[in-house]
């Protein structure tokens, strides 16, 4: 889904580009011809691909051969949720495939544009940030997106900005359901002891039986801090330095570092990073008004 081709190898070195690339051409299930290779990682790669049957172009997300069993359930489990949540606020499912009779493949629209982490790294070289309307309008759409999730009984488990997408249609969509976890469903081995990526994992994660929907609500509290000051409210050295912060240290302000918002903006952050998730915003729509608001407010009103 991604636009741009990979130049690093994959898979430890053992699946190099030009192996990938030379798949260009094949086509799967006689109907997916792969016309070009969009990304890559360690597990899998992204081809742009040809769909025969319906004539039009789509995404084919192939996992490699040697991936692991407990990678192969995520990404069904990640198909599942995007059937399940069929919204305009996130990749819209086309259909699976088995790659070779044996691989999964996950079939999706193609996505044109770019993700929020490329917009914030670019904010970043010219020294300045995100627009606050423009954030505004990516944190409703992801907003309620997370909540259309969590009233279905999944959680995200991996919002960060790398996975919120914006189309060059303007449309926002959160990506990667591959943490997804499906509230009541058996937990996937290996992976699942504390998935995400450690700044964005809600603190709870270390420690609490269950999580809930305030666990990605968390993550996006991370992504408006990062997005307002173009830093981490937590970082360490190593994942459980940052988790350990995130549950202890005291909250960062962003008012200390953008003079130009309104003083509340603190009082949103602290709500939204709080340690224990019963003080935290209690819907993704919720936390959008309230980030709504917060930012219209004249900063220089007494």
């Amino acid at each position: 889904m991604a636009t741009r081709t990979p130049r690093k190898l994959v898979n430890g070195g053992r699946v190099g580009l030009r192996a990938l690339q030379r798949r260009i051409g094949d086509v799967i299930e006689e109907r997916y011809e792969l016309l070009d290779l969009l990304g890559a990682g360690r597990q899998g790669a992204v081809y742009l691909a040809r769909d025969r049957v319906n004539d039009v172009d789509v995404a084919l997300k192939i996992l490699h051969v040697a991936a692991s069993p407990s990678l192969a359930d995520r990404l069904e489990r990640e198909a599942d949720a995007l059937e399940r949540l069929a919204s305009e606020g996130v990749v819209r499912l086309i259909g699976r495939a088995w790659d070779r009779g044996r691989v999964f493949c996950m079939v999706t629209e193609v996505l044109v544009g770019e993700t929020l982490e490329t917009v914030l790294a670019r904010c970043d070289e010219k020294q300045r940030r995100i627009e606050t309307a423009e954030l505004r309008r990516i944190m409703h759409s992801v907003g309620a997106t997370l909540d259309r999730a969590h009233a279905l009984g999944m959680i995200h488990r991996d919002v960060k900005p790398s996975n919120i997408f914006l189309t060059d249609g303007g449309q926002v969509k959160l990506i990667d359901f591959g943490y997804v976890k499906v509230i009541g469903a058996g937990t996937l081995t290996g992976l699942d002891v504390v998935p995400g990526t450690p700044a964005y994992v809600a603190p709870e994660a270390t420690h609490a039986k269950v999580l809930d929907g305030r666990a990605d609500l968390y993550g996006l509290g991370v992504v408006v801090y990062r997005a307002l000051t173009g830093e981490l409210p937590f970082d360490g050295p190593h994942p459980v330095a940052i988790l350990e912060r995130a549950l202890n240290a005291e909250r960062p302000s962003i008012f200390a570092r953008r003079t130009d918002l309104a003083p509340e903006i603190d009082a949103f952050s602290q709500r939204a990073l709080a340690a224990d998730p019963r003080d935290r915003f209690e819907s993704g729509t919720a936390f959008a008004r309230a980030l709504d608001y917060t930012l219209q407010l004249d900063p220089s009103s007494p």
